[in-house]
């Protein structure tokens, strides 16, 4: 306690409840407004009143992140519309209609697929984490259960795109759809909904930065010429992995 009140801003308390093999532990600052006498042997404190404190400190705390993750956010949402704008205008100059069409159709097969690979898990991933993020037991059940089914659905989406590629002539032998489709055989890797559903915006919006300039670069240095479409799909495909 006389440390607590002596270098206040370097203590915190750690209230831990425990309900079986299920644990909540909550954090409170400045917890001492007193201090003891010198003969105190130890020190009651009524931890409900414990509790209104906390839970007047996690509002505001929570209020704080809310301001956050809505910031993060809006520059996660920004990056994803600029960088896709200014590689559009650099390639359409370099790769010419042509190519683009060519890459745009590829992704556009390819986009059916991952698609159906998804199975909605984004959105419905994001609500049942963030409803079980403060039961450490129950968020890793969830998110175990949610990758079992996202690599299956993976799965029976590339054995269905490789069955497509194969028999049907206008999509066999364009080696654009099979660079572009490790964004199908990996889709399972796609866990933005984990961060999304226990609020790390912060890191989600970081990576995505790092990513989109890391791509655009490589597309300035390597996409030269109207050939280089390829080598565009790769770049493409590469950031889409790395964002995951």
């Amino acid at each position: 306690i006389l440390c607590a009140l002596t270098n206040p801003d370097q203590f915190i308390l750690a209230i831990v409840e425990v309900d079986g093999n299920n644990t909540k532990t909550v954090y409170l600052k400045h917890p001492f407004k007193n201090a003891p006498d010198y003969a105190t042997a130890s020190v009651n404190y009524d931890i409900e009143e414990l509790k209104d404190v906390i839970k007047e400190i996690v509002t505001k705390m929570k209020d704080k992140k809310i301001v956050y993750n809505s910031i993060f956010n809006i520059v996660y949402s920004l990056t994803n519309i600029l960088f896709p704008f200014l590689t559009s205008i650099y390639c359409s100059h370099i790769l010419l209609p042509i190519g683009m069409g060519q890459i745009a159709f590829a992704q556009n097969i390819i986009n059916y697929f991952v698609h159906f690979a998804r199975l909605g898990i984004p959105n419905y991933g994001t609500k049942k984490i963030g409803a079980a993020q403060d039961v450490q037991k129950e968020l890793n059940q969830n998110f175990s259960e949610l990758m079992i089914i996202s690599m299956a659905a993976s799965l029976l989406s590339t054995l269905v795109f490789v069955l497509v590629y194969l028999f049907v002539p206008r999509l066999n032998g364009n080696y654009l759809l099979l660079i572009l489709a490790a964004q199908i055989v990996f889709n399972f890797l796609n866990i933005d909904w984990l961060f999304q559903g226990i609020e790390e915006y912060k890191y989600i919006t970081k990576r995505n930065m790092v990513v989109r300039i890391l791509s655009f670069l490589l597309l300035v240095c390597f996409v030269r010429s109207k050939e280089d479409v390829g080598i565009y799909c790769m770049v493409y495909c590469g950031s889409s992995l790395l964002v995951y």
